[in-house]
């Protein structure tokens, strides 16, 4: 029984090795505004709710990536009416946990905190420059090598 425990452990603690070695975080850096584009950059800050989830995020209807918790996600959009949805990381069709409508312009940088809660609530907020480049600074981008 015992020697059956080791070696899944063993082999469990090989697997989150080869997963991390496939993925590297590099601390916020901010981007460039691609000509007749809109930026937005979507975060969610270090917090103990949801903690280990992942959630998938879309523009428009558009998947954009995965949200991690204490991450971002630059998006270049285009001008005009931007609908985001956060979803949970589910191959069920899910409702969406929170969306958000917002304005972009041409050039603009946008900033929206996504905001884990009790009992899987989600808050999405569009922050103001200011407050948003303050909050952002202490999170990472995450990449697959």
């Amino acid at each position: 029984m015992i020697t059956h425990r080791a070696k899944i452990l063993v082999l469990v603690g090989l697997l989150l090795t080869l997963l991390a070695g496939c993925v590297s975080s590099i601390p916020f850096q901010k981007a460039s505004v691609e000509q007749g584009k809109a930026l937005i950059y979507v975060f969610r800050p270090e917090s103990v709710f949801a903690r280990g989830e992942m959630f998938k995020l879309e523009v428009n209807g558009s998947p954009q990536g995965m949200l991690l918790n204490n991450a971002y996600l630059p998006l270049q959009v285009d001008p005009g009416e931007a609908t985001l949805k956060v979803l949970q990381n589910s191959p069920v069709p899910k409702p969406p946990l929170a969306s958000l409508k917002l304005t972009a312009q041409a050039g603009g940088a946008y900033y929206v905190k996504v905001k884990p809660g009790i009992a899987w609530t989600v808050e999405m907020l569009q922050l103001d420059r200011e407050q948003g480049a303050k909050e952002i600074g202490s999170t990472v981008f995450y990449q697959t090598r």
